[in-house]
């Protein structure tokens, strides 16, 4: 069984393509739609949520502290992180046994800015 995340993602195009205002924004309108579908389906689940919401407070934390805080087994959060990570979203660094976690900001920022700018353009 597929998970959502490696689900092709189909959209119809449109008819109307903003131009981007800037560099950046150019760099992110080339990024595939695919690329942003899988971001937001890993961060439509409550606990893979939980654990952004949790990475965006603290710097770094090994997977056993997060699947304490969160609420879940450390195997339960392996299956998560995993999710998250290959969708870009989380950063692991291993020192010895342990893995440490956090999350890649800039990635979340640019895929939640893409979106605040075309709201913006529509005002």
């Amino acid at each position: 069984m597929e998970t959502p995340l490696s689900d092709p993602v189909s959209h119809p195009t449109s008819t109307r393509s903003p131009l981007p205002t800037d560099l950046h924004t150019a760099k992110l309108a080339k990024a595939p739609i695919e690329q942003r579908a899988k971001i937001f389906a890993a961060l439509a689940d409550p606990t893979r949520l939980h654990i952004v919401e949790l990475l965006a407070q603290h710097r770094e934390l090994s997977g056993s502290e997060i699947a304490t805080q969160v609420g879940i087994s450390l195997a339960l959060f392996c299956h998560h992180s995993k999710i998250l990570a290959e969708v870009g979203l989380l950063d692991i660094r291993r020192d010895g046994q342990t893995k440490y976690n956090s999350l890649n900001q800039t990635l979340l920022m640019d895929c939640c800015n893409y979106f605040l700018q075309r709201c913006e353009q529509q005002s």
